[in-house]
């Protein structure tokens, strides 16, 4: 059987669920129109945006958790249904799966890489206990299996393995073919974030605020394990990327160890606890910081290479600069990055950011008939997937008197292409043919030719910005 949608959106496009509070007001105090309550967003509100409407799915049961792992959308509802939606139109597929229970976490995505034989999986943890192998094209049940200890987070799928934590704070391994245990160990607390396998290693991060990178096949070997330390727990999922481990400790420290020894590369201080995954493209790593007392959020954006912020998405910025941007409250959540911008959920207001990727500054504010219940957070396969950048999925998960529903914004392509260039060309093109009867004086038609040459550093003043941001 063909193994579904491999070039669907990409590949491993890592994603975390986020739940965020639904209790927002409408916009401008406006009630929505029908079309605008089932899309989240007004009629009109995306024209002159880098997001576009890509479609709406409606579900007549409430939903309960959705999640976007190497390209395909996953959705489960609260009466224990689990449905895969087509990234393209967002219609469900023919099949869906009868859980056996509430979902302990989102379900891992694993795809066989290509020359291997196998259909690609999806991994649920049901109960709390017990770990099921569906297959990912008919959502058929292939195996389930009764663990016998709590499950902490989601686990990590391996071609051969499956890497489960428990909540003692051990990791426990089973190979597919038998389920049978590989191999185990055991970290000084509990595991709360979710293993991460890169290569032929697997890292997992503890609330002894240990980092822990371990042998794929073998667990423990020395000379190639290692520990690396931070001085408070860990709770969030770590990040490989560039050959570096990233974690954010509770030490209001963002750590960055090289992936081959465990050496500290860089710390950078955040000054405030980091609560949720941090994302990495583009050369930079990504980390949403919350201050307990003040309950301000501030998103950072550091320097994968030297640990140096690039900007903070506070109105003190970095290096003095500043966002004087009247009303604009903190960041909600990290949604996705785009090509040369980045998309957030506003944190006190039903709107999505469109902020600069070089800089953090505010380009669009989008406006939301209301406040999604889930937002889905990635960062496009660590900004490798084209397909998936500026993906921006949400759900609300019960509608006053209506259905409950997914939306899908996409970025437009053409999007940097189509609005600041006409801006500063228009006025400059209109001129030459204005001045068409002046070509037949020789003496005079080499100064009318030259003056487009001498216009065009304005005409290219928006891009002459984009060196200062830095």
């Amino acid at each position: 059987m063909r193994s579904f949608g491999r070039a669907a959106f990409g590949t491993w496009v890592l994603a975390t669920l986020w739940s965020c509070s639904s209790d927002a007001p409408v916009v401008d105090g406006k009630a929505p129109a029908s079309r605008a309550d089932r899309f989240m967003v007004a009629p009109g509100d995306l024209q002159g945006t880098p997001l576009k409407e890509a479609w709406t799915y409606e579900h007549d049961k409430e939903i309960a958790g959705l999640c976007y792992d190497k390209g395909l959308i996953l959705l489960w509802t609260a009466d224990n249904d689990l449905l895969r939606l087509d990234p393209a139109t967002g219609l469900p597929i023919e099949y869906r799966l009868r859980l056996k229970g509430p979902l302990k976490c989102p379900p891992v995505v694993y795809r066989y890489p290509s020359g291997a034989t196998g259909n690609d999986e999806i991994y649920v943890v049901q109960h709390g206990d017990s770990l099921s192998c569906i297959e990912a094209e008919t959502l058929l049940e292939l195996w389930n299996e009764k663990l016998g200890f709590g499950v902490s987070s989601k686990p990590a799928v391996g071609e051969k393995i499956v890497y489960v934590t428990a909540e003692g704070g051990r990791i426990n391994t089973y190979r597919k073919e038998n389920r049978t245990p590989s191999w185990t160990y055991s970290a000084g607390k509990s595991v709360s974030a979710s293993p991460v396998l890169a290569g032929d290693m697997v890292y997992m991060a503890s609330e002894d605020g240990n980092v822990y990178a371990l042998n794929a096949v073998g667990g423990w070997v020395n000379g190639r394990s290692w520990i690396g330390k931070t001085r408070a727990r860990i709770t969030t999922r770590p990040v490989v990327y560039q050959q570096r481990v990233f974690a954010a400790s509770d030490d209001r420290l963002l750590y960055a160890f090289e992936a081959n020894d465990g050496g500290t590369a860089w710390k950078f201080a955040t000054g405030r606890i980091v609560k949720d995954q941090p994302h990495a493209c583009s050369d930079t790593v990504f980390c949403l910081a919350v201050d307990l007392e003040s309950g301000e959020h501030v998103l950072y954006a550091v320097n994968a290479l030297n640990g140096k912020p690039k900007w903070k998405r506070s109105k003190p910025g970095v290096e003095g600069r500043t966002y004087d941007e009247p009303g604009v409250p903190g960041v909600g959540a990290f949604l996705c990055p785009g090509k040369e911008l980045v998309y957030v959920l506003a944190k006190d207001a039903p709107e999505i950011w469109a902020l600069g990727l070089a800089d953090g500054k505010l380009v669009h504010r989008i406006g939301l008939t209301r406040r999604p219940d889930f937002v889905v957070s990635h960062d496009a396969e660590q900004g490798r997937d084209d397909a998936a950048r500026g993906l921006v999925l949400m759900a609300v998960k019960k509608g006053s008197g209506q259905g409950a529903r997914v939306v899908a914004l996409k970025e437009r392509r053409v999007y940097r292409g189509a609005e600041p260039a006409p801006k500063a060309v228009e006025p400059k093109a209109a001129e030459p043919e204005t001045k068409e009867p002046a070509v037949k004086e020789p003496a005079v038609k080499e100064p009318a030719a030259e003056e487009p040459a001498a216009e065009e550093p304005a005409a290219e003043e928006p891009a002459a910005e984009e060196p200062e941001e830095g």
